[in-house]
């Protein structure tokens, strides 16, 4: 493992795509819907699922490993002239039945705790939902081999 976020982003990326349908674009969030065209709308493919994780707080463990607690943000994204509102609010419910309770090998489960809709200024429609989780991140542990401690002889 090189990167606990990449590693984590890429395995929920990969998590997702094997659920929701084959045109639905997912992704690492990097603000594809705010760049934006007034001509011709997002830079990206709707609909879309993409993600990212946010807010977290770290505390040291032993051995210089760390333990996060934060959000795997969720946003949904659809183009009301072409999706309709049950095929958006299926999306939602298929990614919500994908994530939750779901964990990865340095995660616990994946927990929502918020969902809400963009206020936008254009058509189109996004849905934030916010998975809590804890995370391990091992990468800057002590690595190499632990001399033990002889044991003290008391004569």
């Amino acid at each position: 493992m090189s990167s606990v976020f990449g590693d984590f982003t890429a395995n929920m990326i990969n998590r997702i795509k094997q659920v929701v349908p084959v045109q639905t674009t997912v992704a690492q969030d990097f603000g594809q819907l705010e760049q934006f065209d007034p001509a011709t709308g997002p830079k990206i493919t709707l609909p879309c699922v993409l993600i990212d994780l946010k807010e977290f707080t770290w505390e040291d463990l032993p051995d210089n490993n760390q333990l996060g607690q934060g959000f795997l943000q969720v946003r949904i994204g659809i183009d009301p002239e072409v999706s309709t509102a049950a095929q958006y609010y299926e999306l939602q419910q298929q990614v919500h039945q994908c994530l939750q309770g779901s964990r990865d090998g340095v995660s616990s489960g994946l927990h929502r705790r918020s969902s809400n809709t963009e206020a936008r200024n254009n058509k189109y429609c996004i849905t934030v939902v916010r998975y809590e989780l804890s995370i391990r991140d091992t990468v800057t542990g002590k690595k190499g081999i632990k001399t033990p401690v002889p044991e003290p002889i008391v004569h």
